[in-house]
């Protein structure tokens, strides 16, 4: 039975979430510089083939990852300027 267009989805979406925690990890624990592509594609379970769609190079990835921790900061911080309690 063929993959319909969702599962398809849900199976990048899967995909690129273990690449984001593969490449946080190693970003925190081995500095950017010293973490390679494949160093990233061994920590997720994927080939190289699979990460290269989401991401043409280490620095693309490197910078999603930021901007995606900013956002998260950014929300954060949004919680606290408003009046309502913190609990």
């Amino acid at each position: 039975m063929p993959r319909i267009k969702e599962q398809y989805q849900a199976l990048r979406t899967a995909t690129k979430n273990k690449i984001h925690s593969a490449s946080i990890k190693l970003f925190a624990k081995k500095r950017v510089a010293a973490t390679s592509v494949q160093d990233i594609a061994d920590t997720a379970g994927i080939s190289t083939r699979l990460l290269y769609p989401h991401y043409k190079t280490k620095v693309d990835l490197f910078n999603e990852v930021v901007s995606y921790a900013t956002a998260g900061l950014e929300k954060n911080v949004e919680t606290f300027k408003n009046d309502s309690s913190p609990v």
